[in-house]
Parts: structure tokens; sequence; C-alpha cells
């Protein structure tokens, strides 16, 4: 690793070789995609390149790495958890995964929606929805209860979801 930080990019072909197994193994565990596998895998070699620098040669090499891979998955699962939520928004009859949606025309009606969002309410959704924090991260940030913090974000989703039929994407019945 020392060799690897000074620069040597052999060394850290050495390091991608005796690692790879390692993450590889990790990233496995549970369900997740052998295509999510190798972008988790990618994304966490890459974090480990911007990291080098912070490394401690004083401190074992296998728990850094770790650390890093578990962070990237955690992140991973993190942002699938909300993905079912955007097919709350547009309904179970439209999913960003299918062909026949244009993803660009759905990335801008959100964009737009979005935008439409009272002040109060943005704020909150975004960092809900874009930062990923939970509803507890959002309250302590923004100094409001948890409830208050649920409350709003249910109340982003009802109203993009009534700007997204402007959109000619049918809202979903409301529960």
């Amino acid at each position: 690793m020392r060799a690897y930080v000074a620069g040597d990019e052999a060394a850290f072909e050495e390091l991608f070789r005796r690692s790879f197994d390692l993450v590889r193994g990790y990233m496995r565990r549970g369900y997740i995609s052998e295509a999510d596998v190798q972008d988790l895998i990618q994304q966490t070699f890459l974090q480990f390149h911007r990291a080098r620098q912070d490394y401690r040669p004083d401190k074992p090499l296998r728990p850094w790495l770790m650390t890093i891979a578990r962070n990237v998955k955690r992140d991973h699962l993190r942002r699938e958890r909300r993905r079912p939520q955007l097919t709350a928004l547009l309904g179970p009859h439209v999913s960003p995964g299918d062909p026949g949606v244009d993803r660009v025309a759905l990335r801008e009606a959100l964009g737009e929606a979005r935008c439409q969002l009272p002040q109060s309410l943005r704020r909150i959704f975004e960092a809900y929805w874009v930062e990923h924090l939970s509803h507890a991260e959002i309250a302590r940030r923004h100094g409001l209860s948890r409830s208050a913090v649920k409350v709003r974000v249910h109340r982003a989703y009802r109203a993009l979801r009534l700007s997204l039929a402007e959109y000619g994407y049918p809202a979903p019945p409301e529960r």
C-alpha cells in the first residue's frame, strides 16, 4: 500500500488482485444482482483509489478496504430501498425500467415537478430522495420531529403525483 500511495501502479494491480475475491464475496452476500455486484466492486476500488492518501500505514489494510466496501454497499442498498417509492409515485403501471418509458422525459418531468414544490417541502423531499437521508437524520438537520418529516415527505409525494399527472403520467389512486 505504501508503494501504491507513492505512485506505483503495479502495486495497485497487486492490491487489486489480492483483494478482488474478498470484495466480490462480500458484495455477493444478500440479494444483489451480478451486474450490481460488478458495479459495486468497481465503485469500491474507485473509492479506494480516491482515498489512498487517507490510508494510515500503521493500520491494517484489509479492515480499511472492507469499510470502504461496506459503505459502498450500504449506499447502494439505501438507494435500492428508495427505488420502489418511484413506482409508488408513478403507479404500478408505469415503471422507470419499462422499455416504453422515455427515461429522459421522465427525469425532466420529475425535475419540473420537484421545482414546483414549495420550498419547505422540496428541502425535505430532496434530503430524503436525493441525499438518501433517513427521517431521523432529516429531523435533526432541520430541527423537526420525525413525524413532521414523514408528513412533509408524504405531502411532497402527493404534490409530485399531481404534477406528474399533468405531464401524462397518470397518478395512482390514493391509499
